[in-house]
């Protein structure tokens, strides 16, 4: 598995995405 810095790194990612979308 890797390391959850990756996973939260995705999940910035998205809830950037979402801010920018609403």
């Amino acid at each position: 598995m890797k390391p959850t810095m990756e996973r939260q790194a995705l999940f910035h990612s998205h809830w950037t995405i979402n801010c920018f979308i609403y």
